[in-house]
């Protein structure tokens, strides 16, 4: 990847364009298959990175800018690295190490998921509406591929429901949560009452059941988990006196 793709720190009125460079240039760069060496590397900090999704991407992110002080890296810590500062939307340093990390892990979960967030910070900044939708659809289907790659990072179903609900997509947002659910995605607490109940409002009452069981699975008691049982049952009773008056 060419040097160019280092930027100069941001302003707020550069980050527009400065981010649309980015993306725009990602595509054309030079790629390569990474060393046996590297892949091992990026495997090794790939299972501890998955480990520690639990604690949350801002903690999570900061541990991981720690971890990297004053070393010199290879390939994956970098791709590693700017993750971290990408979680943080540290553009500048992002821009810096995934420059280094992105050309031999093109296709990896961490960059396709890179990808996905970035084109989506490009729609949230842009005026024209073609091209809003242009990177809005990209960056669904970055993030979309970064699952199938690697399945288990909540955040990346984070970001899609998200996304879906601004744009009151339904289609999505049921796509989105029944990867979820076939996953062994660990959901977390804050999470589980507002799943539950956009599974409900789409009537998919299989997929809500399915998120209170994890989470039942997850966690010994959690207050989110007993709201959304109730929620749950209220929908059930709901339903059947619905059901009833139109037997009569």
């Amino acid at each position: 990847m060419s040097s160019s793709l280092v930027a100069a720190p941001l302003t707020h009125h550069e980050q527009a364009e400065t981010l649309l460079h980015f993306v725009e240039r990602i595509e054309g760069s030079e790629v390569r298959s990474p060393t046996d060496e590297e892949k091992a590397r990026y495997d090794s900090l790939l299972s501890v990175y998955l480990d520690t999704l639990g604690k949350g991407i801002e903690k999570m992110s900061e541990e991981w800018i720690a971890r990297f002080a004053g070393q010199q890296l290879t390939p994956p810590g970098d791709l590693f690295l700017a993750t971290a500062y990408l979680n943080k939307k540290e553009y500048t340093p992002f821009f810096e190490h995934f420059a280094k990390g992105y050309p031999p892990f093109s296709e990896s979960y961490l960059s396709l998921r890179a990808q996905g967030i970035l084109c989506l910070h490009v729609a949230a900044l842009l005026n024209t509406p073609q091209q809003v939708q242009y990177f809005k659809e990209r960056g669904v289907d970055f993030l979309s591929r970064s699952l199938q790659v690697c399945a288990v990072d909540f955040s990346v179903y984070e970001i899609l429901v998200t996304h879906a609900k601004e744009e009151e997509n339904d289609l999505l947002l049921g796509m989105t949560l029944e990867s979820l659910v076939d996953s062994k995605s660990t959901i977390p607490r804050r999470s589980v009452y507002l799943l539950v109940r956009e599974a409900i409002r789409l009537e998919r009452v299989e997929i809500a059941q399915k998120i209170i069981d994890r989470a039942k699975e997850l966690y010994e008691y959690c207050r989110a988990t007993a709201a959304a049982e109730q929620y749950m049952r209220e929908y059930r009773k709901s339903c059947s006196q619905t059901a009833q008056k139109g037997e009569l």
